[in-house]
């Protein structure tokens, strides 16, 4: 779920939290594990101008990842940004595809309908 605003000039914010919907798979030496990652974020954001345009996004996360079977959660804290495209379908609704980069070696493809109120 992601909730912000955009001024007139492109500039704004996200709140955003995540969940896995589909566990990731991994193997550690001879055994395979399903894990799931959950974010919460806050980003200063800016998109261009026109019907088709480019976003970008920078701010501060918290993850949660736990690993079926081991008894330890794992969490962290740190910079996170972001690039995507978006496209206006209507007045009021855009769609975008963003890749957010969440650590050196995990990220994700998120895609998004944004409605204005």
């Amino acid at each position: 779920m992601r909730a912000g605003y955009t001024w007139g000039s492109g500039w704004g914010f996200e709140a955003e939290v995540t969940d896995s919907v589909i566990d990731g798979e991994f193997d550690y030496y001879w055994y395979d594990y399903n894990y799931s990652l959950a974010t919460q974020a806050v980003y200063a954001t800016y998109r261009s101008p026109g019907n088709i345009y480019l976003k970008g996004r920078i701010g501060y996360l918290h993850e949660e990842l736990e690993i079926d079977n081991w008894e330890k959660e794992y969490s962290d804290n740190g910079a996170s940004a972001g690039l995507g495209a978006g496209f206006k379908l209507t007045d009021e609704a855009t769609l975008e595809l963003d890749y957010t980069i969440i650590e050196s070696d995990v990220n994700y493809w998120s895609g998004s309908v944004v409605y204005k109120f």
